[in-house]
């Protein structure tokens, strides 16, 4: 707040509340009150004028945000959406565009000649779920406490978010297999 209030970068504080807001994490909680000045450091005043994209990146693989929406405990054997349907909901497409349990071919979708054409306008349950399994593996180093991915937690087979398929990642062999 006193770094706001008396800033010679008003822009850039404004910036920093809005994207505090928009990508939000619950400050008073143990994980919270202990990552939350990295999150506002290398997250948020990172990325404040740059790319969606980058920052959206930067929030999914941040140790506050793996937390907070219980990501750190996504895996191939126990799925948890929490942050998937965060994903849809706050930061991305808006619960506005949420179309409930339907089948995905039925959602309408971007006219041709619009950006995006033909993916759709909203999105379901099966895009939040797929989503979930396309986020499984995601962890922290426990000696750095740096994203990390773990595969032996990562659901590796097809997946299919928002009429886009995901083809599987082929492990690499092992020598001697």
């Amino acid at each position: 707040f006193i770094r706001a209030v008396y800033s010679k970068r008003q822009l850039a504080e404004v910036m920093a509340d809005f994207w505090h807001n928009h990508f939000n994490i619950y400050g008073w909680d143990f994980w919270g009150a202990t990552t939350w000045v990295q999150y506002d450091r290398d997250v948020i005043r990172a990325n404040l004028f740059g790319n969606f994209r980058t920052m959206l990146e930067a929030m999914a693989k941040s140790v506050a945000m793996l937390y907070y929406l219980d990501n750190i405990s996504n895996s191939s054997a126990g799925p948890n959406e929490n942050f998937a349907r965060e994903l849809f909901e706050l930061h991305g497409m808006g619960a506005e565009n949420y179309q409930g349990v339907v089948k995905a071919s039925t959602i309408a979708k971007i006219p041709a000649g619009q950006p995006g054409a033909g993916l759709p306008i909203g999105y379901c349950d099966s895009d939040v779920y797929e989503t979930t399994r396309c986020l499984t593996g995601w962890r922290l180093n426990k000696d750095t406490g740096a994203f990390a991915f773990e595969e032996s937690e990562h659901d590796r087979y097809r997946k299919s978010i928002l009429g886009v398929e995901i083809e599987p990642v082929a492990r690499p062999k092992r020598e001697g297999t």
